[in-house]
């Protein structure tokens, strides 16, 4: 179970999460996130008052890829298995025409090599066949698109990668490793976008709760004083 997983399940808010097992808001919203490991601090804490053994949010990620993985394997495995039931079936009803009529033993061992040949063409085929490539591009809510070639380039070769358009964030996890890249680099100079009022579709916040959202999400960083100043300098048309 996760640390959201839990606070979901006994129906609290990340502030009385928090509280109950005596760490800070931003902490468990960093944990929920995947931007923190849990600490043993908080995993005896949470044991101790839920009675629950709380996972690393990235380790769960990898086993269940791992599980998914495993399932694709059985599925090809079971598809091989049913082509060797055929070809054996096959191989079977020539026996025994050749058997039954022996004299068309020639062409019914001429008529099993064609069809042999035919299976082996076939395979072959198969094998060589591959997925039309469909182009992926990400785009951000501030304007910027990536692809997921250019997220490889950026976090190298790993075990698992995962998308956070909303922090500007790659994920990514390699044996017992954790990390994360930007997806697109800050501009030290840009102003806020306003992509609470885009995200949301809603008339603008109070200062204090810009101020809140933008310093958790805000790719771009601005320089202007604070998050929130930027915001509402952006909405007053400043």
């Amino acid at each position: 179970m996760t640390l959201k997983e839990l606070r979901e399940k006994n129906s609290l808010s990340q502030a009385a999460l928090a509280k109950s097992i005596g760490v800070s808001n931003s902490t468990v919203a960093s944990v929920e996130a995947g931007r923190m490991k849990v600490s043993q601090k908080i995993s005896d804490k949470v044991k101790e008052v839920y009675g629950e053994i709380i996972e690393q949010p990235a380790v769960k990620k990898v086993q269940e890829a791992g599980k998914k993985a495993e399932a694709a394997v059985n599925k090809t495995v079971e598809s091989v298995r049913k082509v060797e039931e055929k070809a054996k079936t096959t191989r079977a009803k020539a026996k025994a025409a050749q058997e039954k009529a022996k004299a068309t033993v020639a062409k019914a061992k001429t008529t099993a090599a064609k069809a042999d040949k035919q299976v082996k063409k076939t395979a072959a085929a198969a094998k060589k066949a591959l997925p039309k490539k469909v182009n992926v591009v990400l785009q951000s809510p501030m304007g910027g698109e990536i692809t997921p070639d250019t997220i490889l380039a950026k976090v190298g070769n790993v075990d698992a990668v995962y998308i956070r358009i909303d922090e500007n964030k790659a994920y990514w996890v390699n044996g017992d490793e954790t990390g994360s890249v930007d997806l697109w680099e800050a501009n030290k100079n840009t102003r806020c976008g306003g992509c609470f009022l885009a995200l949301f579709q809603r008339q603008p916040p109070g200062e204090a709760e810009a101020q809140t959202f933008c310093q958790t999400f805000c790719p771009v960083q601005s320089t202007l004083g604070s998050y929130a100043a930027a915001y509402m300098e952006i909405l007053n048309g400043v």
